[in-house]
């Protein structure tokens, strides 16, 4: 449920700040005047205002690149780092909450950008859509951790069924969020929308307090549970933990695990799976 409602929200928002990254773009950087901005807003005499429906949509497009780069590259590298960090601790919950954070700022600062619709420009509205999602780690950390937590309360014969669950929650979010963004911007603006997507993140953050609870990690032998601890001191501490976080040492002994050969071409097969989701997904995000 938290992936799906999570989901649903982020699909809500998003094809809502679409229209209002155009209409920022049409409004304040082009300064073009209401009757034209407002026939682009509603695909009214489209054929009328050609150019200027060009303008506005090659300046989105140009400002989707660099927001591309912020949006993929920034989770794809906390992924490595996350995946490892978590699988040595055992703690998934942090990271299923962290994205909603990251999405509830990124919402309240859309809102900031409608109220302040002519003071800020189509930049602006495109760093607010960026970064917040993307240093908190989107989707990609996600999922990541849903399909973690899955692994660790599922056993060997309810596995599948539980995964399968949880890609059906994900899968039928989609066109649910794209079939009501349009109504529900229709019937009541970006206020409306965004709103509507916040409340949704607050739900799943409330779940994901009250009802995810970490498995427990394997405690010693003296019975201590484990913890990171200094070369220097012997005693945990704050930076420690921050620089075995970020410790290269750790990303390499995952990559290491994840293509070490096995038994039935275990490190051909996942390199043909990796294959198989750039070649499935790429067409689509690109």
């Amino acid at each position: 449920p938290l992936l799906g409602v999570f989901q649903l929200s982020m699909i809500l928002s998003s094809l809502t700040t679409q229209n209002l990254n155009l209409q920022k773009a049409c409004r304040v950087n082009m300064a073009l005047d209401e009757a034209t901005c407002g026939a682009l807003r509603g695909n009214r005499n489209g054929t009328f205002y050609r150019d200027e429906e060009i303008g506005a949509q090659q300046l989105v497009a140009g400002m989707m690149v660099w927001q591309n780069v912020i949006q993929n590259a920034v989770p794809c590298a906390l992924v490595v780092f996350i995946g490892s960090w978590s699988d040595r601790h055992c703690r998934r919950k942090p990271f299923m909450l962290m994205p909603i954070l990251g999405e509830l700022v990124r919402n309240v600062g859309l809102i900031v950008c409608v109220f302040y619709f002519y003071e800020l420009p189509m930049e602006v509205a495109g760093l607010v859509e960026s970064v917040p999602s993307s240093v908190t780690g989107s989707l990609p950390v996600l999922f990541l951790a849903v399909f973690a937590y899955v692994g660790d309360i599922s056993t060997v014969e309810n596995r599948t069924l539980r995964v399968g669950f949880v890609t059906l929650f994900s899968s039928i979010s989609v066109p649910i969020g794209a079939a009501l963004s349009g109504i529900l911007f229709r019937e009541y603006g970006f206020y409306g929308v965004y709103i509507i997507s916040t409340v949704l993140y607050l739900i799943t953050f409330v779940y994901g307090i009250i009802v995810i609870s970490d498995v427990k990690p394997a405690i010693d032998e003296n019975g201590d549970k484990p913890v990171v601890v200094t070369k220097q001191t012997g005693k945990s501490s704050s930076l420690c933990n921050i620089v075995e976080f970020f410790d290269l040492i750790h990303v390499k002994k995952a990559i290491w695990v994840t293509f070490k050969q096995g038994d039935d071409n275990r490190r051909t097969n996942i390199i043909l799976l990796m294959v198989i989701v750039v070649i499935l997904l790429g067409p689509l995000s690109g």
